[in-house]
């Protein structure tokens, strides 16, 4: 199988994380990364997110992809849970307030090098205003005490400017094609967690 998204960003480390894109679903954006290292678990990884919504070089939202244990103990328990979610955090508020903590499951293979996560981008739980479609980023993907392994990306993304796909995710029979029709600007990109390692991920057009 094959996920669709819009692919975006440049990296600022030659490794790390290669892949990078997105897909509007309603209100929601489904992000999607490669990394070019696997993890065995991601429950011992942490993606953080740095999102500036003014595009003045200042944090205003941080995403967060991590196990549930690690946002709420209560509900998943004081170990790792194996159920990865997202949260996002208000940068400007006076303490850490949350956004619709754990707002929504996340995907990450065992063994793997690709993650997919949402976010409600508009709305109560969302960090963007009606009528605003762009925003910067900064990805780092570390381990749960913030040593940085597997590199940064940086960029930014204008949701007006997607690729839209008439299948979101493609399932291709072993040695067999399956179309896609694609319409709207930039290039699309294709992530396969169940390829190998070094053709997970696919920019075309």
């Amino acid at each position: 199988s094959a996920f669709t998204f819009s692919a975006q960003g440049t990296s600022n480390v030659p490794e790390g994380l290669d892949a990078f894109g997105f897909r509007i679903e309603g209100n929601t954006i489904l992000f999607g990364m490669n990394a070019e290292s696997n993890w065995t678990n991601f429950s011992r990884k942490l993606l953080t997110m740095s999102i500036d919504t003014n595009e003045d070089g200042e944090t205003d939202y941080s995403l967060q992809v991590a196990d549930g244990q690690i946002f709420d103990p209560v509900v998943f328990g004081s170990d790792p849970s194996g159920t990865l979610v997202s949260a996002l955090f208000n940068a400007n508020a006076s303490f850490p307030a949350v956004v619709n903590n754990l707002q929504y499951v996340a995907n990450a293979e065992f063994n793997s090098s690709v993650l997919q996560f949402r976010i409600d981008a508009y709305g109560f739980d969302g960090f963007l205003v009606d009528g605003d479609t762009t925003f910067s980023y900064e990805l780092v993907l570390s381990d749960l005490y913030g040593n940085v392994e597997d590199g940064v990306l940086s960029g930014s993304i204008d949701l007006a400017d997607n690729v839209l796909f008439d299948i979101a995710d493609i399932i291709v029979p072993a040695q067999q094609a399956a179309p896609l029709n694609v319409t709207g600007s930039g290039s699309t990109l294709l992530l396969s967690p169940t390829e190998s390692s070094s053709q997970r991920a696919a920019a075309v057009r």
